[in-house]
Parts: structure tokens; sequence; C-alpha cells
């Protein structure tokens, strides 16, 4: 066996040891092991969604067009997962189709306000 085949027989033992020894260790419990509610609050649906605070979500509530779906239950406002999971891809949906419109114009913007090269 050559010193290439020897080195990269130790390094493949040495990464499944490593690989045994982490699996070995409990995993600690994370939020996203609990199950998820079906009704969320304001609160709750920004952790869901991994923002960092909540004003987003009441803006998007507000909208005329394609609002965040929510519901009251009394006074309180709350949001029903599965309606928010198909709302955000909706979102993506109608965000990803806007851009390229926006995109072209822009570049038709810079394209006109450079200024044409000058002869030598």
């Amino acid at each position: 066996m050559d010193k290439k085949e020897e080195v990269e027989r130790i390094f493949d033992r040495a990464k499944y040891e490593a690989l045994a020894v982490i699996c070995a260790e409990p995993r600690p419990t994370a939020v996203c092991d609990k199950p998820l509610p079906e009704w969320m609050d304001k609160e709750q649906l920004a952790e869901y969604w991994g923002l960092e605070s909540t004003s987003g979500i009441i803006s998007w509530t507000k909208r005329t067009e394609f609002p965040l779906p929510h519901s009251y239950m009394g006074d309180l406002l709350r949001f029903n997962r599965q309606k928010v999971d198909q709302w955000s891809e909706e979102e993506a949906v109608r965000k990803k189709l806007s851009r390229p419109k926006k995109d072209l114009q822009q570049k038709k913007r810079c394209h006109l306000s450079v200024a044409p090269p000058q002869g030598d």
C-alpha cells in the first residue's frame, strides 16, 4: 500500500469515528421539536417565520391587495398556520413575477443614463 492510500485510509477511519461520537451525543431539544399550533398569535407567527419583530406581520394584515390572512377571536388577532403558509408561498410567487419587470426597467434606465462612447 502506498503512502497516499494509507493516508486516505487513516482519514476515512477518523471521519467515521468522529461521526460516531457526534451521533452518540444526545440531541438538545429544539424549538422546532414542539408541535406547531394550528392557530398562532403574532409573536408565535414571527417566531415560526424567523422574524425579529411583529411589525411586518401587522403591516401585511393591513394591505389592500393580498393581505395576510388573519382572524379575530374576540379581540385577539390569530393566524391559521395552513392559510399563512399558503399565503407566503403565493407571496413568493407574486414577488418573483414582479421582479423581472422592475429589473428590466432598471436596466433600461441605467442604459439610457450612460453617455455614448466618445470617438478617439
